[in-house]
């Protein structure tokens, strides 16, 4: 009985689809509001304004595109590298960088997932 169960198991699982590859990257939305700014004139600008943490996990390489102005502290992990707009740059542990708006920034990580705040500010 017990060869017949693992028979019929092993035939299910070799004929059971696949499940799909895990993501390279997680983004976890924690906070998303509209806000707005008062000039000094009185006068009021709405913004939006969003923070996440965006996790990349180890040799890997991820993108995105910066819709508003990117400010992004390398939270936990690294070393990165970072290129946006065309520019290497490596980052470590604890610092911080901008992203301007429409930039392109990819991350390319090492041997240790690496975890990112990201606000981003949009007009």
């Amino acid at each position: 009985m017990h060869n017949q169960m693992l028979a019929l198991f092993l035939a299910v699982a070799a004929i059971a689809p696949s499940q799909p590859a895990q993501s390279q990257q997680v983004t976890d939305m924690r906070f998303n509001q509209a806000l707005s700014l008062r000039s000094a004139e009185g006068s009021t600008q709405p913004l939006n304004v969003n923070l996440r943490n965006w996790v990349v996990r180890n040799l890997q390489t991820a993108s995105l595109t910066a819709t508003g102005m990117l400010v992004i502290h390398v939270r936990a992990g690294g070393p990165a590298v970072t290129v946006i707009d065309g520019q290497r740059a490596q980052r470590e542990e604890g610092d911080f960088f901008v992203v301007p708006p429409g930039a392109m920034l990819s991350v390319e990580t090492q041997n240790e997932t690496v975890v990112f705040s990201v606000l981003e500010v949009r007009r």
